[in-house]
């Protein structure tokens, strides 16, 4: 048996109501453990459990991921997840949206940073 999650309070925000929601699509679902919804939906654990957790944005992907395990209506949820990503755009919440799946890959150790440019790589 998991552990118990910490309560999660909606009127937090937009991005706890989000979470909060998930945990209820979860526990309509008949509240399966985090390990029986990574192999319905091909992400960890761990991942899906942050992504209901309320501290950062799960990736659209992940959410995909969670509803499809959780057998939940992925369109609604899609449109869902693109409603908060306006809300916390509208809000200013850049440094919230550090979290939602495109992180850079991390670079091989010694190899020097680049960027591209039109194109173009400089560095």
């Amino acid at each position: 048996m998991g552990r118990t999650e910490s309560p999660l309070d909606p009127a937090e925000g937009p991005l706890a109501a989000f979470a909060h929601d998930l945990r209820k699509l979860r526990r309509e679902a008949g509240s399966p453990p985090y390990r029986e919804l990574a192999r319905r939906a091909h992400f960890s654990a761990s991942t899906l459990s942050t992504a209901a957790g309320g501290r950062s944005v799960p990736s659209l992907r992940v959410v995909q991921g969670f509803v499809v395990a959780c057998r939940g209506d992925i369109a609604e949820w899609t449109s869902r997840w693109h409603e908060l990503m306006r809300v916390l755009e509208r809000r200013g919440a850049a440094a919230g949206l550090a979290n939602v799946g495109l992180e850079p890959a991390p670079r091989p150790p010694g190899a020097r940073p680049t960027c591209e440019f039109g194109g173009q790589r400089a560095g």
